[in-house]
C-alpha cells in the first residue's frame, strides 16, 4: 500500500487500511515501546494508546 493510500484510508475510515496498518506496523511499534518501557503491562497500554492516536490523528 502506498503512503498516500494509508493516509487517504486512514482519514477515512477505513477498516482495511486500520488492519493493514496494525499487521504491517504493530511489532516494530511494539518492539519500540518495551525498549523505553520495560513494565510488559504499561508497554501494551502505551502500545494501544499510540496505536489509537495514529489512526484518529
Amino acid at each position: 500500500m502506498e503512503e498516500e493510500q494509508l493516509i487517504s484510508g486512514l482519514r477515512a475510515k477505513d477498516k482495511k487500511t486500520t488492519e493493514y496498518l496494525y499487521e504491517k506496523y504493530s511489532r516494530a511499534l511494539f518492539a519500540v515501546i518495551s525498549r523505553i518501557v520495560h513494565d510488559s503491562d504499561i508497554a501494551e497500554e502505551v502500545f494501544h494508546d499510540a496505536f489509537v492516536k495514529i489512526t484518529k490523528k
